[in-house]
């Protein structure tokens, strides 16, 4: 079928690229081929102590084996010294499947984040396991467990711990630093500073009561 399929492709033209545009492979599915083809043919490299290479020249492109996906030598090179590093962690030391994780902020990270992390850090919810978010991101679990490992020492995301209900109030503080009026109607006529005579309530302040309510939730 594939071959058959190749017929009605150009000769120069990547055989994923020219499947997608017949609508035979959807663009998620061929990204994910594209990771696994890094992973398995250049990324393994990585992890070899020694070995031997050559050059050869005038070798025809494997139009065939192609997706029509790229990525820059050096965010290729610095992606698989990354994931090299993750995997020389046991796998006992990585949240469990079932584990759940929340935002610990609404802000953009000042760090570069991989494409996965950046689904990661957008779609991860306190009622959501990793299981459900690996499927809902289309990736591996061990690929999204590794990725949440990273993103919780850098302080982007925390494990939940504790009641149902004291992971969704820890949800609601991320949200209503993006929007602070509620707090502002709940907290106003107790915390000096909140009922101004004009102007919305400080982000910045309403971020800071959430983490100090935090911190006394966790002691």
């Amino acid at each position: 079928m594939v071959e058959k399929l190749a017929s009605f492709c150009g000769s120069e033209e990547p055989l994923g690229r020219c499947l997608q545009r017949q609508g035979l492979i959807t663009p998620a599915a061929l990204a994910k081929l594209f990771r696994h083809q890094l992973q398995t043919g250049l990324y393994s490299l990585f992890a070899l102590e020694s070995g031997q290479f050559s050059f050869l020249p005038n070798v025809p492109m494997p139009y065939r084996e192609m997706t029509g996906l790229s990525k820059g030598a050096t965010a290729a090179v610095l992606e698989a010294l990354q994931q090299l590093k993750l995997e020389q962690r046991p796998e006992k030391d990585l949240p469990e499947p079932d584990s759940c994780f929340w935002r610990t902020s609404t802000e953009l990270p000042l760090f570069k984040l991989s494409a996965l992390e950046w689904g990661i850090l957008e779609q991860v919810s306190p009622s959501r396991k990793l299981t459900a978010l690996a499927q809902a991101l289309g990736a591996d679990l061990l690929e999204v467990r590794y990725a949440c490992a990273r993103l919780a020492k850098l302080g982007l995301i925390s494990p939940c711990e504790g009641p149902a209900a004291s992971r969704l109030e820890l949800s609601k503080s991320i949200a209503e630093e993006v929007n602070p009026e509620p707090v502002r109607e709940r907290l106003g006529a107790r915390v000096p500073g909140l009922q101004d005579e004009g102007g919305p309530v400080k982000p910045s302040l309403v971020s800071r009561l959430a983490t100090l309510l935090k911190g006394m939730r966790e002691k």
